[in-house]
């Protein structure tokens, strides 16, 4: 916990999807609500997308944000801005392009959620 997913069009111009994450992670952990070691992310380039019903100069870039339960709604919108400001500020400018900046943030039930570390 927590788990990160994103999911973005291929016309956003995302040259360096790695160094993303860890700036989005980076960013979460700034908030002081998780643990470094603790986040996972992943990524997903979208090739075949629809936005509206217009076919040209529109993309999208979505998070789902994972967490456990127990936070209050304050708290978690406070997590999904930053979030969302994070990937607006990584986001290169593409002339012309209209781009759907989203963020969900989801929880996970603590008495259901399992996690085993292996160190070895």
């Amino acid at each position: 916990m927590p788990h990160l997913t994103v999911e973005y069009t291929n016309n956003l111009g995302m040259t360096t999807p790695a160094a993303m994450l860890i700036s989005l992670n980076q960013a979460l952990v700034g908030t002081g609500h998780f643990k470094e070691a603790d986040m996972k992310s992943r990524a997903y380039e979208v090739a075949q997308f629809a936005v509206g019903t217009a076919t040209a100069n529109r993309g999208f870039f979505h998070a789902t944000l994972a967490i456990l339960n127990g936070r209050d709604t304050a708290t978690r919108h406070a997590i999904s801005h930053a979030l969302a400001t994070q990937i607006d500020s990584l986001l290169p400018i593409r002339s012309g392009l209209h781009i759907q900046v989203t963020v969900e943030l989801v929880e996970m039930q603590s008495e259901t959620y399992t996690k085993i570390v292996i160190n070895a």
